[in-house]
């Protein structure tokens, strides 16, 4: 698909030119941005682990919870949109299990960006949106095994449908 580093490279450079322009006004620079990624393009994000042993499906949309100044998450929605990619201004509602654990994957002085760790996306796929993502969540289980299982059951779940 592409490498979402790259995004984030982009991202950080546009925050840099934000900020000079804002020292050269007398202003302060903005507060460091953090990313927090979800959803596919969470699981796209660790394309070594996972890429090779699931067929993750191509998405536009970019599910990551945000803490910036409006200002900077517009500029956020610009550089996706330069990718071709879309914010998805709804991503507050994606749930993740409350004991996930996250990854960073890119930080600098502006920027910071988690990924929630592959499992536990997993598992908000399965409690959340098991039609869209019974298949996804099947090859999930054969490398995931027990541990997928558990959370699925301890968050509600029936891990036998994606079994079927």
């Amino acid at each position: 698909m592409f490498n979402f580093e790259q995004i984030l490279r982009e991202l950080d450079e546009r925050i840099e030119k934000e900020n000079e322009r804002r020292r050269a006004d007398e202003i302060t620079s903005y507060p460091k941005m953090k990313i927090l990624l979800l959803g596919q393009m969470g699981l796209f994000a660790h394309p070594d682990e996972l890429e090779a042993k699931l067929h993750l499906v191509g998405t536009a949309d970019v599910d990551a919870k945000i803490q910036a100044e409006y200002s900077l998450v517009q500029l956020f929605e610009k550089v996706l949109e330069a990718f071709g990619l879309e914010y998805d201004r709804d991503s507050h509602l994606v749930w993740v299990p409350p004991e996930s654990t996250q990854i960073t994957i890119f930080e600098t002085p502006r920027l910071k960006c988690d990924v929630v760790n592959p499992l536990y996306l997993l598992t908000s796929k399965a409690i959340k949106a098991k039609e869209k993502n019974r298949i996804l969540i099947k090859q999930a289980l054969k490398i995931y095994g027990r541990e997928l299982e558990s959370l699925i059951r301890q968050h509600g779940g029936d891990p036998n449908y994606f079994k079927k």
